[in-house]
C-alpha cells in the first residue's frame, strides 16, 4: 500500500463542509438515501466515474458518513479494490476547518503495483480525490 496525504484550510464551518462532502457521496448513492441518516454515522454502497486520458474509470465504494467528523471510503471495486481514502475535519481558526485527506492506496492490476503504485497510481488518486475538496473552497469560501 503506499500512503498519501493531503490538507486544506477553510474559511467555512467544520459543520457546513461536513454537510455538503456528504451531500455529494449521497448523490454518488447506488440506491437512494434518505434525510434520515443526517445525525448518525452511516455507511452508503457509492459509485464514482471518473475520466481519465486513457478512458472511464468506475469504482465502487462503501462510504462511511461520520457526521461532523470525517467521510471515509472503502473502495469494494475498481482498479483500487482495498484501498482505503478519508476526508477528516478538525476545527481551524476563526471558526474555519482544516480538512485531512489520507489514504493508503494500491492498485487491483498487478501490472500497476510496485513504483507504479508510487509513481501514478497514489498521485493521480490523491489528485482526483482532492479535486472536490478545493472545488468546495472555491465555491464556500470564495477562493
Amino acid at each position: 500500500m503506499t500512503r498519501v496525504t493531503g490538507k486544506l484550510t477553510m474559511r467555512s464551518a467544520p459543520a457546513e463542509i461536513f454537510r455538503t462532502l456528504a451531500d455529494g457521496v449521497r448523490q454518488h448513492a447506488v440506491t437512494p438515501t434518505t434525510g434520515a441518516h443526517r445525525d448518525a454515522p452511516v455507511t452508503i454502497v457509492t459509485q464514482y466515474t471518473t475520466r481519465m486520458w486513457f478512458g472511464t474509470v468506475v469504482t465502487t465504494e462503501e462510504a462511511t458518513l461520520d457526521p461532523g467528523r470525517s467521510v471515509r471510503w472503502r473502495h469494494v471495486d475498481g482498479p483500487l479494490t482495498g484501498s482505503v481514502e478519508a476526508f477528516r475535519i478538525e476545527p481551524g481558526d476563526a471558526g474555519g476547518a482544516l480538512v485531512v485527506y489520507e489514504g493508503e492506496i494500491r492498485a487491483r492490476h498487478p501490472l500497476f503495483r510496485g513504483p507504479l503504485d508510487r509513481l501514478f497510481v497514489a498521485p493521480a488518486t490523491k489528485r482526483i480525490s482532492m479535486a472536490p475538496l478545493r472545488a468546495l473552497r472555491v465555491t464556500a469560501d470564495g477562493t
